[in-house]
């Protein structure tokens, strides 16, 4: 199984919200490795594509970051069943535009049914410290090991 997320980064608006795709937007495809180096698997995962592309204008600046793993175990299975995007929501917007499961060679559009959670992240709050970033988080159901 292989789980594939994309997502911006915009400014100036403070929220998170679902969109299509932007235009100027380079469409790239993760290609299926015939075998898998195992030096290479993380956490049960193995990575098949980090995207970033961004688009800087004189009253603008957009990231969007584009990930694709393959679920090599039961480990990665718990690793990939959640997408998190942090950001400063003074200055920072996410907008996701899909979270798909491609499973035998279906796409499966997660991102339709999926509730998109907003958490405060304080990692220094014991020692009174607060930044105000947030956490946008997504559980993604049905996440399987993908059998070679």
């Amino acid at each position: 199984m292989i789980i594939s997320v994309a997502s911006a980064t915009e400014l100036p608006l403070a929220k998170v919200s679902k969109q299509p795709v932007p235009e100027w937007v380079k469409k790239i495809t993760p290609n299926l490795p015939e075998n898998i180096p195992v030096k290479d698997v993380s956490d049960g995962t193995y990575y098949l594509l980090a995207d970033a592309q961004n688009k800087v204008t004189e009253d603008d600046s957009v990231a969007f970051r584009h990930y694709a793993e393959l679920i090599v175990n039961q480990k990665g299975v718990q690793q990939s069943g959640q997408v998190s995007v942090t950001f400063d929501p003074i200055y920072e917007s996410v907008v996701f535009h899909y979270v798909n499961i491609i499973r035998d060679g279906i796409i499966i559009d997660k991102l339709v049914s999926s509730d998109i959670k907003v958490i405060n992240v304080e990692p220094e709050f014991d020692d009174l410290i607060y930044n105000g970033r947030q956490s946008a988080k997504i559980i993604i159901d049905d996440v399987r090991l993908m059998i070679f």
